[in-house]
Formats: structure tokens, C-alpha cells, sequence
């Protein structure tokens, strides 16, 4: 990995479209989207194969452009529909071995970790995360094609975030005699990795 910059990859998963993000992470400055789009992989009624054929063939497009460091990708979700969640988790793999084809470390963020350290809440609603966004970014200008691009810059976002915490957290910790600063794990708008 390059020391001047980090490089992440985000990604919203999914079977009929999945949302990614390049943010880049420069030393002492606020984190830079860099591009983010929402591939629509086809319709319902189009075989799955097909589908996680085209986000396998899309995502190695993003992925030799743009040579991400790091892949964050939202962590697999139970929720009440069986079949959603196999089809989610149909998709994760494809993501998952593209990562691992291309040497990506990799960390999976469960949602509400996400809504959490972007928005200060896990409860956070989408419009909630996306304003927090703008300003962890410190830009006005992203309008995304979707939710799911929306999502893949969040999620990015918080991996990137997550560093940041972690090292002020030790910071702190080392000036403190140990005690933790009481964060909650969430960096106001503007935090920079050092």
C-alpha cells in the first residue's frame, strides 16, 4: 500500500444492482471521493447467473482502473426474506473473490456499524447518512444515481473513518494513562487521519 494515500473500494451488494465508490485518504486532509456509480446488473426476470456474471465482469472494470487498497462491503443482513439474503450473499461472493483476486485487503461493515460512525446514530435513515456524508466529505456537490451509490461512498467512508477513530483512539489513550475518549466510535465532520 502506498503511505501517501489509501485507496478504498466500497460496496453496496446486490443482485440486481450494486453500488460502489473510490474514496482516497490523504495524510492530514479530509477523505476525497474520487468516483461512484450504481451498476444495474438486469432486471428480475433475468437469470441470476447473468446477473453475478455482469457485477463480476463490471466490478473488474472499477477495480483494474481504479486499484483500490482496501474493500469495504456492507456485511451480510438476515432480514425476514430468506431468498433476499441468498441473493445478497450470492453477490458478497462474487465481490469477495474479485478482492481476493486482485490482493485487496478486506473488511466487511455490518449496517448499522455504517449508520453509526457516519451519522452518529444506528438508526440513521438514508437521507440522514447521505447529508453526513456530504459533510465527512466536505463537499455539496455529490449527487448520487442511487441509494446504492449513496450507500457504497458510506460505506467506504467508514472504513476510512474507522481508521481515523482507532488512531485517535490510541493517541488519546497513550495521553490519557489509558482512559478512552468517550466517541462512541464516531469522528465529527471534518477528522482527518493523521
Amino acid at each position: 500500500m502506498r503511505v501517501d494515500r489509501l485507496r478504498v473500494l466500497g460496496i453496496d451488494p446486490g443482485t440486481l444492482k450494486s453500488g460502489w465508490a473510490v474514496v482516497d485518504a490523504f495524510p492530514n486532509a479530509l477523505p476525497k471521493r474520487i468516483d461512484s456509480d450504481c451498476l444495474v446488473l438486469g432486471k428480475s426476470n433475468t437469470p441470476i447467473a447473468v446477473r453475478l456474471h455482469q457485477l463480476h465482469i463490471n466490478l473488474r472494470e472499477v477495480i483494474a482502473k481504479y486499484r483500490p487498497d482496501v474493500l469495504a462491503i456492507e456485511s451480510a443482513f438476515f432480514g425476514d426474506n430468506a431468498q433476499s439474503a441468498l441473493r445478497i450473499g450470492e453477490a458478497r461472493g462474487i465481490v469477495l473473490m474479485m478482492a481476493a483476486e486482485f490482493d485487496m485487503v478486506v473488511d466487511e461493515i455490518p449496517p448499522a456499524t455504517v449508520k453509526r460512525r457516519i451519522a452518529g446514530n444506528g438508526r440513521a435513515t438514508k437521507e440522514q447518512v447521505y447529508l453526513m456524508t456530504l459533510q465527512h466529505l466536505g463537499c455539496s456537490e455529490f449527487k448520487p444515481s442511487s441509494e446504492d451509490e449513496s450507500d457504497a461512498v458510506a460505506i467506504a467512508l467508514c472504513y476510512l473513518l474507522s481508521l481515523a477513530t482507532a488512531k485517535a483512539t490510541s493517541n488519546n489513550s497513550s495521553k490519557s494513562n489509558g482512559r478512552k475518549p468517550g466517541s462512541g466510535g464516531k469522528l465529527p465532520p471534518g477528522s482527518t487521519l493523521q
